[in-house]
């Protein structure tokens, strides 16, 4: 910033300068004329016949006062170093106010530092957890491979026992206790095999459920809509249908907007589904098997 007032007073000095520089200038008053001393007495004393005469001026003083009021004038009523220093106070405070503002980022970047090293190892410890359920559910996974082995085994024997009982009705009285016990057997390593299934599937659809951050309630509410959408398609109602799609339509829709993909969204609600046919045939496999305990295994031929 340019102070106004030292403009002027560099004006007016060098206006004076170049009036006093100016001998006929309006500063200057005129005295007359003058011939030096010496040049005088070497007149009188015959020693020379010519001299010089010298016209003598010389500064008006109240001409040269009024100049320098002026300039005292312009001096004293220049306010500019008050309206700097109070620039510079209000320099000094957006300076301070910057320098809060920059400390506090640094404790908030410290801060968000701290919580992103805790969730980066609340993220390993989960990895580490996800790692040992893969391994539980591959170790389940080949006792069921087993156990469908058994089951194989099982109904290989079972298909023998009918193929031979129409030519050996006699030894099947005699084995009918050892076939009850095959059937129990069968019907008990079904229901394991069926459970431990399901149990393999609730594992997985619970690791992805924790993985995309779901609730376990989310599950258990939409394996209940993929039940009653499969109960009402075999029934071929068509209203509980149509409310069926729409209740699991909906849970799709909300598990998106909480900004899990499309991709994710739908394997998700696969494996709901997947988990909820194998209830529902379960269900069924149990009712069938609790209706043949009253049945004989065969008919007494007369």
């Amino acid at each position: 910033m340019t102070c106004r007032h030292t403009n002027q007073v560099i004006d007016k000095i060098n206006n004076l300068i170049g009036l006093i520089n100016n001998p006929i200038s309006y500063l200057y008053e005129h005295l007359g004329q003058y011939v030096r001393e010496d040049e005088v007495d070497a007149l009188l004393a015959r020693l020379r016949t010519n001299y010089t005469v010298k016209t003598i001026d010389r500064i008006n003083q109240s001409t040269l006062y009024n100049h320098l009021s002026d300039i005292f004038d312009i001096i004293n009523s220049c306010d500019c170093r008050n309206e700097l220093v109070g620039e510079y106070n209000q320099l000094v405070n957006k300076h301070n106010n910057a320098s809060s503002q920059h400390t506090k980022a640094q404790v908030e970047v410290a801060s968000l530092r701290t919580r992103a090293e805790n969730y980066h190892s609340q993220l390993v410890d989960t990895r580490k957890l996800l790692e040992n359920k893969e391994k539980q559910v591959v170790r389940i996974e080949n006792k069921l491979d087993e156990k469908q082995q058994k089951v194989d085994n099982l109904l290989n024997r079972l298909a023998e026992l009918k193929l031979e009982s129409s030519k050996k009705v006699s030894e099947l009285k005699q084995k009918d206790d050892e076939i009850k016990a095959l059937k129990r057997n069968l019907g008990d390593s079904q229901k394991d095999f069926l459970g431990e299934k399901l149990k393999s599937k609730k594992e997985r659809l619970e690791l992805l459920a924790a993985e995309l951050g779901i609730e376990l309630q989310k599950i258990q509410n939409l394996r209940k809509r993929y039940r009653e959408l499969m109960s009402a398609q075999e029934e071929n109602k068509i209203s509980d249908i149509n409310i069926a799609k729409e209740n699991i339509a909906a849970t799709r829709d909300g598990l998106i907007e909480r900004g899990i993909s499309v991709s994710k969204a739908q394997k998700f609600c696969r494996k709901c589904k997947k988990v909820a046919q194998l209830e529902l045939w379960i269900d069924k496999v149990n009712e069938q098997f609790e209706a043949r305990q009253g049945v004989p295994l065969y008919n007494n031929q007369k």
